[in-house]
């Protein structure tokens, strides 16, 4: 994460239109430039992750990114969900945008969700249980209860910092709006309105 800002002066989007036929390559792909494996291999995620890695429109896996921060207007966090050309001009958020890059969460253990998915052969969808790509303080997939679940980690959940220091962060800091307010928003503000 750190190479990749250094390099562009900037967070990447959480996914990005390009073409038609590349799809929406997402954060995880972004960063794939600095490191030697894939994000869909499973030893780039955490050992004790055990649930589903998969790509295409939702990629899920052990790590998730902070886009929105507390909020869901895109303003806060490091870097909007989609941005498509010529139908928005969403820009990724500056290094110099982020206030108190050592007190503000970048990337984490990623809550588990369930999360429609294709089923080939039967030709139906089904429900798959994974690791959100993104970071939210509200339910972003259907199956999300915002309970920021299982514990990995002992008392806490991983997180990377925009620094790039890892810090164990207890449960009842990560989503507690008293204790965390100034780790998810990139203006070291509270916008207490924003948590729903």
């Amino acid at each position: 994460m750190r190479m990749y800002v250094d390099d562009n002066r900037a967070y990447p989007l959480g996914a990005q239109m390009q073409s038609a036929a590349q799809g929406f390559p997402s954060w995880y792909d972004a960063l794939a430039q600095y490191h030697r494996l894939s994000w869909t291999n499973r030893a780039f995620h955490c050992p004790t992750y055990k649930w589903v890695i998969r790509d295409g429109l939702s990629p899920l896996g052990s790590y998730s990114y902070n886009i929105n921060g507390t909020s869901g207007n895109l303003q806060l966090g490091l870097g909007g969900l989609v941005s498509i050309p010529s139908v928005n001009n969403l820009l990724p958020t500056s290094d110099l945008q982020v206030k108190a890059p050592s007190d503000m969460f970048a990337i984490a253990d990623a809550k588990i969700i369930s999360v429609g998915t294709l089923v080939v052969n039967a030709g139906m969808i089904s429900a798959a249980t994974g690791g959100s790509p993104y970071m939210a303080t509200w339910n972003w997939f259907a199956g999300d209860t915002g309970e920021p679940q299982p514990l990995r980690h002992g008392k806490g959940f991983n997180f990377l910092f925009c620094d790039g220091h890892v810090s164990l962060v207890k449960r009842n800091d990560f989503m507690n709006r008293t204790n965390s307010w100034r780790n998810w928003n990139r203006d070291q503000q509270p916008h207490m309105e924003t948590w729903f």
